[in-house]
């Protein structure tokens, strides 16, 4: 089954059921299959063809599921992007994908109007909200667009290997590389994270979690394989999480570790009857062994952890069962894991020659799930090759296996820091605080952070004579990069210390700080 069959499925088995349920109303599955199909007509009465690119930039709506909906049932690729990136960023996205119509929203008009110009290919620039009124002369109001479209199923429609999306993801090159999905791994994906959860049409799920990040995507999408509602607020906000899962009853949700940590702090989450809750999904960013405790506590035995990435989708789970807070020492211990594999994966630890490692031995963690796993990266056959090798990928973590296959991840091959779910390269931190003409010299690191798991620190060489401010070199980052890439902290050295090669060494930087703990992510 390929994943442009499941909205007409749903408006064929659960037509007149909720689907959705967003800031400012609802929608069926019938219903979102129609606009879905408006969509897509519209876009291709542009002239897109099948396998154009659509970007999105926006954040969690209806118009912006609407965007997916239209791309899965058309075969044309959905390219959503995060919404805090700044102008230099969108424009690297846009160039690179080179997509045939842009879907924003009216807030982020200051960050499209410089660059609109500079792409020919993009045939539309179609704004999401705001006053129809105010909408700029090199874009269309949504409303405008969608309604040049028929509501009804397109003739254009995917086939069995095409991509359904394209997510950026930063590696180990520091530049945002295009992760092909193809339409059959999506709809597997929404199998097995719906498998995962156990999800059935009774199920009431909360997706706050943005949907330009492929967890949020992967959960939204197995909420409809399984014909279940989902509240969909346009972005977390941990009072209004926890007063719509008391009011609506959920039943399934998904937090990033950040998230439950900020419910938890909620002053009145003693007297909020959570009850209905019977799963609470984990994942993004490494979760503190104090932070699990301290859920488990206050919601019970209802917590599962996912490991996976945007390349690989889904690689191991630790179930709720396996959460055990009293009991042996070695199951108390597995806390700390990222579960066993998935039904579809298969995961191996390899030593620096590729010989498989020994239980309990680190190594690089390596992951073969054939039905999930990406396409390739757009267009960079070199950056493929060197991540997938006959049939495996290679995570880019470093950990072990124990004796009963539970997966242990204790550091990251790459300098990538997780800050609150949201991938960061050291690299683009460094040349944005190297374009301030008083700065000689830059390291960044991540280090340990109680509320965001890991945060950006800044060690910084200041020229010769030259003075300067911590808060407003922090600030003017934020002129090359987005907000949440800045660094929360900059120390300022003579200078930086170095390996015998000449390059800055990293290591004697974080040890300081990751010095005692068991895992160094």
């Amino acid at each position: 089954m390929l994943l442009g069959e499941l909205i007409p499925r749903n408006a064929r088995l659960n037509g007149s059921k909720t689907a959705v349920v967003f800031d400012g109303g609802t929608r069926s599955f019938r219903d979102y299959a129609a606009h879905a199909y408006q969509l897509a007509n519209a876009l291709i009465g542009l002239g897109l063809q099948r396998q154009d690119r659509i970007s999105v930039m926006a954040q969690n709506g209806i118009e912006m599921l609407e965007a997916y909906g239209a791309g899965d049932v058309s075969g044309l690729i959905v390219h959503p992007i995060n919404y805090r990136l700044t102008t230099p960023e969108v424009a690297y996205q846009l160039g690179d994908s080179e997509p045939g119509a842009v879907f924003f929203e009216a807030q982020f008009d200051d960050v499209l109007a410089p660059i609109h110009g500079q792409f020919p290919g993009i045939r539309r620039f179609i704004r999401i909200g705001g006053d129809g009124g105010d909408t700029p002369d090199w874009a269309v109001a949504f409303e405008d667009f969608i309604a040049g479209g028929a509501p009804t199923r397109p003739d254009m429609r995917p086939a069995q290997d095409d991509t359904a999306y394209l997510f950026y993801s930063s590696g180990s090159t520091g530049r945002p590389k295009g992760v092909r999905l193809g339409q059959a791994a999506q709809w597997n994906t929404a199998l097995i994270v719906g498998y995962e959860f156990n999800m059935n049409t009774r199920d009431i799920g909360q997706v706050v979690m943005p949907l330009f990040h492929i967890g949020g995507r992967f959960f939204q999408l197995a909420h409809f394989m399984a014909g279940a509602t989902v509240h969909m607020p346009r972005r977390f906000d941990a009072a209004a999480a926890a007063q719509t899962i008391e009011r609506e009853r959920i039943t399934l949700t998904h937090l990033a570790p950040t998230m439950i940590r900020s419910i938890l702090d909620l002053p009145d989450i003693d007297q909020r009857d959570l009850s209905s809750l019977r799963t609470i999904g984990y994942g993004a960013a490494a979760m503190p062994l104090a932070l699990l405790r301290r859920a488990l506590k206050r919601f019970g035995p209802i917590l599962m952890q996912r490991y996976g990435s945007t390349e690989a989708a889904v690689v191991s789970y630790l179930d709720l069962h396996h959460h055990v807070v009293d009991g042996a020492p070695e199951d108390v211990a597995r806390l700390s894991s990222a579960g066993k594999p998935g039904p579809m994966s298969e995961i191996r630890v390899e030593r620096a020659d590729g010989s498989e490692c020994d239980v309990g031995e680190t190594g690089l963690i390596m992951v073969r799930n054939p039905k999930l796993i990406m396409q390739g990266y757009w267009r960079n056959d070199a950056a493929t090759s060197a991540v997938l090798r006959d049939g495996w990928y290679e995570m880019g973590d470093v950990g072990y296996l124990d004796a009963a296959g539970f997966l242990y991840i204790i550091d990251r091959k790459t300098e990538m820091i997780i800050s609150g779910g949201e991938n960061i390269y050291p690299r683009e931190v460094e040349e944005a605080i190297l374009h301030h003409p008083g700065v000689a010299d830059a390291a960044v690191i991540g280090v340990p952070d109680d509320q965001w798991g890991e945060s950006v620190l800044a060690f910084v060489v200041a020229r010769d004579g030259e003075s300067i401010d911590e808060a407003a070199l922090i600030e003017f980052c934020g002129e090359h990069i987005a907000s949440y890439k800045k660094p929360r902290r900059v120390e300022f050295r003579d200078r930086l210390p170095r390996n015998s090669a000449g390059k800055i060494d990293k290591v004697s930087l974080r040890k300081p700080f990751w010095e005692g703990r068991d895992r160094q992510v």
